[in-house]
């Protein structure tokens, strides 16, 4: 839906889908704060600031309330990941200079997937490349290009 440029509806989906959840129960916590993520980053990507943000913190405040889940998701439900998505967010609002500071204390390596470790990456280099620092940039992009290495270590190409 967000694709296709219905941001509102996506929105709509994923908090509806949401609150529907009994977070008490094993790991919906986990797919509730998963859902609130992509609803920030559709909301931000439709320009729509204030739902992007408070979305992003009911899904901080999630992350603080049921035990983390590892490798459940591709997308881990922890305040590391929402940092991860905050990046991603104030990317598509048009606001990167409020990432920064999320940036310098976000710990990639505590991502447990090298893809999502490349995808924090990028958004850290759209960031800084929207700022106008090269510098940067370029090693956040040396970054992706790592963890594309570790992840594809001894694999044939073409594969």
């Amino acid at each position: 839906m967000r694709r296709s440029g219905r941001f509102t509806a996506a929105v709509h989906l994923l908090t509806k889908e949401a609150e529907d959840l009994d977070a008490s129960r094993d790991h919906t916590g986990a797919v509730r704060t998963t859902l609130l993520l992509t609803g920030a980053y559709s909301a931000a990507t439709g320009r729509d600031r204030s739902t992007a943000l408070s979305l992003l913190e009911e899904a901080e405040q999630e992350t603080g309330r049921y035990p983390a889940v590892p490798g459940l998701f591709t997308v881990e439900a922890t305040r590391t990941q929402v940092d991860a998505y905050r990046i991603s967010v104030l990317n598509a609002l048009g606001t990167p200079d409020e990432a920064v500071t999320v940036a310098n204390r976000l710990n990639i390596g505590r991502i447990p997937t090298a893809e999502r470790r490349a995808r924090a990456w990028t958004d850290v280099a759209r960031m800084w490349n929207a700022l106008g620092n090269g510098k940067q940039t370029c090693a956040a992009l040396r970054r992706v290009e790592r963890e594309g290495r570790r992840r594809f270590a001894g694999q044939p190409c073409g594969r």
